[in-house]
């Protein structure tokens, strides 16, 4: 009864959103006629008749093989779909800092099963490893799927729900078009950067900067979607501002003020004026000699950018034991910090310190 009920509540969202995508699609279309803009729009098109067919017809009965080849258009329309919208946002707003819509956790999971299933089932490397992903003909239905993984002894099974998926897709991508839709009228020429090269560099100098940054972030609001990751990075630092005031912290807080400044540069279209991060804290300093001194584990970096990417958590347990043996105890304390803040759920605060790993060359 419950799984009716949710059912019937996700069908009740999806038909809202997805009249709203398609309006506001339609509205881009008629708009943006230049071949930048317009590829990626008859791109989303085309593959929006796809996704609203598949939705319109998920009730019906359909053969086995009839269901393998509705996942695989499904997924692949999916796919095409979200590369298309990062493309469009890329070309109206000359930035990749804009909106993310990867930061839904469904829609980058998509990503993860499209190339699990359709893209590389035979011979995925995840964290230097191959697995090998299965699907059943029996394991699909019209409402799910599930698909086994496989990685030397373990198996792994996952299911997806296509109507979960069509919910946030249409949520997300109708949130990320209403927004490009006007961009260029709204968007504003005041020169935030400015504003915040001035408080990286007095934060530099021993300044407090608690009062001028909430000054900032308040009038950045006014003016820009709190969906950008801009105001994602905003919040990131305002998180690590409320942290204990440690040497690695403080680096940390100061590495994310450098680097929104730096994507405000690239969104207003200034030069960057480069601001010297150093003197770096211990742990980033013995970090940095791990690697060089070890170059062959150079490799691992990619997986630990995301504690979302798979082999994540396998990859920082390997990480703090080897530092732990080869006595790098700044390095482990780093590595036991993040693992410490994915333990508490501080997602953010974790990826604040696993950001520093750029630093890494």
């Amino acid at each position: 009864m419950r799984k009716d009920l949710e059912t019937i509540e996700l069908n009740k969202n999806i038909k809202e959103y997805k009249t709203k995508y398609e309006e506001t699609l339609s509205s881009m279309s008629k708009k943006y006629k230049k071949i930048e803009y317009f590829a990626s729009i008859m791109a989303l098109d085309l593959n929006k008749d796809i996704i609203g067919f598949f939705y319109n017809t998920i009730e019906k009965k359909y053969s086995t093989e009839e269901l393998c080849i509705r996942t695989y258009g499904f997924l692949q329309a999916m796919f095409v779909s979200i590369d298309a919208i990062y493309s469009l946002s890329m070309s109206l707003t000359n930035s990749k800092n804009f909106v993310n819509i990867n930061d839904n956790p469904t829609l980058r999971e998509l990503k993860y099963i499209r190339n699990d299933v359709v893209g590389h089932p035979t011979n995925r490397i995840v964290a230097r490893d191959v697995v090998y992903c299965v699907l059943k003909p029996t394991d699909i239905s019209k409402y799910s799927f599930k698909y086994h993984i496989y990685n030397m002894d373990n198996e792994e099974i996952r299911e997806v729900s296509f109507l979960r998926m069509l919910y946030d897709y249409y949520l997300e991508s109708y949130k990320l078009l209403d927004i490009l839709l006007n961009y260029q009228e709204v968007h504003k020429t005041n020169s935030f950067s400015d504003d915040l090269y001035y408080i990286v560099t007095k934060y530099k100098e021993g300044v407090a900067i608690n009062a001028l940054f909430r000054q900032f972030r308040t009038e950045y609001k006014k003016q820009y979607t709190q969906n950008s990751r801009i105001y994602k990075r905003i919040n990131l630092i305002t998180k690590v501002n409320r942290l204990p005031h440690t040497k690695l912290n403080n680096f940390a807080y100061l590495f994310h003020l450098n680097y929104l400044y730096e994507n405000l540069c690239n969104l207003e279209r200034t030069d960057v004026k480069p601001i010297d991060l150093k003197p770096y804290p211990d742990e980033i300093n013995e970090v940095i000699k791990f690697f060089k001194e070890n170059y062959q584990y150079k490799p691992m970096l990619d997986t630990l950018q995301n504690h979302n990417y798979p082999g994540f958590r396998e990859a920082l347990n390997r990480m703090i034991n080897l530092t732990k043996k080869e006595k790098f105890s700044y390095a482990r304390m780093y590595f036991e910090e993040i693992r410490l803040r994915i333990s508490k759920s501080m997602y953010d605060e974790a990826y604040a310190l696993l950001a520093l790993l750029k630093l890494v060359k």
